[in-house]
């Protein structure tokens, strides 16, 4: 047992005044081992060790102590580095606190320390993908520090369709429309501005694709395409696509973009709820592409409405 001698200053290292002097936080007078009479009733702790600890480094409590009280009364301090203390619970390995016992003549007393990494420039490992990307959806790159563990993510820029003949060779997308003024993604067919006529969707879709728009379960053949309205594509009598159309600003499904649809957005914003707003709708209220639905998009509206700027 290295138990502290008759006087000895018991001090803080780390509490150090201005000319470097410590403070003497107490003086212990230390009964001869051989007057000790009994067993140890109890343990604990006089003073607290350093609970920082760091990473990979063995447990080092030099500055704590505990003591040990007899049957007759008798105490005793010993250093809780000394030897004969067995630390159990601990791992140098792992970060953040730790509750950790220490063992003394079968008596055990438990303290929390918290172990954390010394001040370090990352060391990247080589990353791995934690989500593919996809031909229109970025993926992410997870990278891990050798060091601390700590993590760090980067997109992964997405795909992009590949075509041949007309069909991208990863996810079967397929070139319905004649130039880039309408986006199909999975179920959806966007970029169709408000007033955009039937007649002029169906010119931007190419020839060899038969292509009925249908509301209510009724085909139609003029007056605007609205948002909500299905544009079903047939390629030989086989069923190649099912879209459903989204017409920028359009949030009732009248082909336009107005006062109306601005009422649907408030209310919807103030409330959370309005009928016949489900998903569709609500991607055609997102005028500005923030992925929210908001005063902004109202205000967008009606700058298209009032100046006819461009969405």
């Amino acid at each position: 047992m290295d138990a502290i001698t008759e006087n000895q200053e018991i001090v803080d290292p780390e509490r150090v005044d201005g000319t470097g002097i410590y403070d003497i936080r107490y003086h212990i007078n230390l009964i001869d081992e051989e007057e000790l009479i009994g067993e140890i009733n109890s343990i604990k702790i006089k003073q607290w060790p350093n609970t920082k600890q760091y990473r990979g480094e063995e447990i080092d409590l030099s500055k704590g102590i505990i003591t040990a009280e007899y049957e007759s009364g008798q105490t005793v301090d010993i250093w809780m580095n000394d030897p004969e203390i067995i630390v159990e619970g601990y791992d140098k390995n792992q970060i953040g606190p730790q509750d950790i016992t220490l063992c003394y003549a079968d008596k055990t007393i438990e303290i929390q320390v918290i172990v954390e990494v010394h001040e370090h420039e990352h060391i990247w490992d080589g990353g791995t993908v934690t989500k593919e990307s996809t031909c229109t959806e970025e993926g992410v790159i997870t990278y891990t520090c050798t060091v601390c563990g700590e993590t760090k993510e980067e997109e992964i820029p997405a795909l992009g369709h590949e075509y041949n003949n007309d069909e991208c060779i990863r996810c079967g997308e397929r070139i319905f429309v004649e130039n880039s003024i309408y986006v199909t993604n999975e179920t959806i067919l966007t970029g169709i501005k408000p007033n955009t006529l039937i007649s002029e969707l169906l010119n931007n879709i190419r020839k060899r694709f038969n292509v009925s728009i249908i509301k209510d379960d009724e085909i139609i053949t003029e007056g605007k395409i609205g948002t909500g309205m299905q544009i079903q594509i047939k390629e030989n009598e086989n069923l190649i696509g099912n879209y459903f159309a989204i017409v920028i600003g359009d949030c009732n499904g009248d082909g336009e973009s107005n006062i109306k649809d601005m009422i649907k957005i408030n209310s919807y914003r103030l409330y959370g709820t309005t009928n016949n707003f489900d998903e569709i709708y609500q991607k055609a209220s997102d005028v500005n592409k923030d992925e929210k639905i908001d005063i902004k998009d109202m205000v967008r509206i009606n700058s298209y409405r009032l100046y006819g700027t461009e969405f």
